[in-house]
């Protein structure tokens, strides 16, 4: 009996290992559907792809025209607060220089403005990684309105996994 409790246990592991291994290689894209923040009427669909780095297709409603507006990657996707502010910080990496540990921001997406309608309908070529791309998943991505002195957050969502029967065929 512990002989076939051995064997399906060893099954289980070998099938669960191959589903991780799926997992990670099965999508073609990653989506965030952005929702608004406070009194905002931002709504936007914003999808990630994995090429020679990561590119960002963004399309996004709802703005004040002619406008800059601010985008990043955060730690978190737990969208619980009405404020924003449980997403953490701006995702970053922690790189080793001479026995020191240094934190490098790899979050910051920049910033785009918005058109004479208020939209932003872009593609952009980031700085991250492609070796990054699966620990994007879980995290959320927020659009912040560039003022003066701060930002304003306007809209977030969690970065998904994105179907890919739904793209557009080539």
């Amino acid at each position: 009996m512990k002989k076939f409790g051995a064997f399906v246990f060893l099954l289980v592991l070998i099938n669960c290992s191959k589903t991780q291994e799926n997992l990670e290689h099965s999508y073609v894209y990653l989506t965030v559907v952005l929702s608004p923040i406070g009194n905002s009427t931002i709504r936007g669909l914003i999808k990630l792809h994995k090429k020679e780095s990561v590119v960002i297709d963004i399309f996004v409603a709802g703005l004040i025209p002619n406008k800059k507006y601010h985008f990043g990657i955060y730690q978190y996707g737990d969208l619980s607060s009405i404020d924003g502010k449980s997403i953490g910080n701006l995702l970053s990496s922690e790189e080793v220089k001479e026995n020191n540990a240094i934190q490098k921001i790899i979050g910051d997406l920049g910033s785009l403005e918005s058109n004479d309608e208020g939209l932003i309908n872009r593609r952009i070529k980031t700085n991250l990684d492609t070796s990054s791309f699966n620990n994007l998943m879980g995290r959320s991505l927020m659009v912040e309105y560039e003022g003066h002195l701060n930002h304003l957050a306007l809209g977030y969502g969690v970065i998904g996994i994105g179907n890919s029967t739904y793209l557009p065929k080539k």
